[in-house]
């Protein structure tokens, strides 16, 4: 005899397998499981034949958001593995849709390329470092016997990036970035940026302001790093007329170290 419990069973049984088939196939739309999203975002700078990383573009992936660092990575905390729609936009760039591939580990391989805006009214800026490295022993001077001993020997490096704005008369900011390393050799403290730093897509016949902030990235344990960042380039007139212009600028860095209290 079947009975009422028996049919209600079923049902439920039937709604169970229902429930299972959607969430499958959900997940299958989805392309899987979910994780964390790393990647790149590069441009190449018109007349170069490589990429340089993108600092400060805004990354988004299925309905989040995240800027790339100053080495053009980004980190989106949830997005299912298998293709991915994804968009990016910084000023000065045309904007970017498209496709990527992440993987179960979250890693995209390939770097997201997008293109600089371009025409007669329209550059790329090169800041060209006049100071390549600077001898801070006057800093190491300064420092407290138990600092020094802590620094170690030049294992030992210190991560300070630079945070490069262009910004014209009417608020329209292009933004850059680079990384620095401090090394301590015993005897003393010097720093040294690695490679030139690109504004790509600024609008010509206007005058802009060029300012810059340092921001420690890394620090030895038990010390605390500071840093600040002058120029000697605060103002700047780009005229038309060329794809890429060079701007000679020197780093003025200075560095204090201490122990962390």
């Amino acid at each position: 005899m079947f009975r009422i419990s028996d049919h209600r069973a079923v049902k439920s049984l039937a709604l169970s397998i229902i429930l299972l088939l959607l969430a499958m196939a959900v997940a299958g739309c989805n392309g899987g499981r979910s994780t964390t999203a790393m990647g790149t975002v590069v441009a190449v700078p018109p007349g170069e034949a490589e990429a340089v990383s993108v600092y400060d573009a805004k990354v988004t992936m299925d309905g989040r958001s995240a800027k790339t660092g100053y080495d053009g990575k980004f980190l989106l905390g949830v997005a299912a593995t298998g293709r991915n729609k994804v968009t990016v936009t910084k000023s000065g760039y045309q904007d970017y849709v498209g496709t990527v591939s992440v993987s179960a580990d979250g890693t995209i391989a390939e770097p997201v390329q997008i293109q600089a805006l371009t025409g007669e009214n329209r550059c790329a800026v090169k800041a060209v470092r006049g100071l390549g490295s600077r001898d801070l022993s006057g800093v190491a001077n300064l420092l407290q016997d138990s600092v020094l001993e802590q620094l170690g020997d030049s294992t030992e490096v210190f991560g300070v990036a630079l945070r490069l704005v262009l910004e014209d008369e009417d608020g329209v900011q292009y933004t850059a970035g680079t990384e620095m390393s401090l090394k301590w050799d015993g005897t003393k403290l010097t720093y040294t940026a690695a490679g030139d730093i690109w504004f790509m897509g600024v609008e010509t016949n206007k005058t802009y302001t060029f300012t810059g902030t340092a921001v420690v990235v890394s620090e030895p344990a038990g010390l605390r790093v500071t840093a600040d960042f002058a120029t000697t380039l605060p103002t700047v007139t780009i005229e038309q007329g060329k794809a890429t212009i060079e701007i000679p600028f020197d780093l003025q860095l200075d560095v204090s170290v201490s122990i962390e209290k």
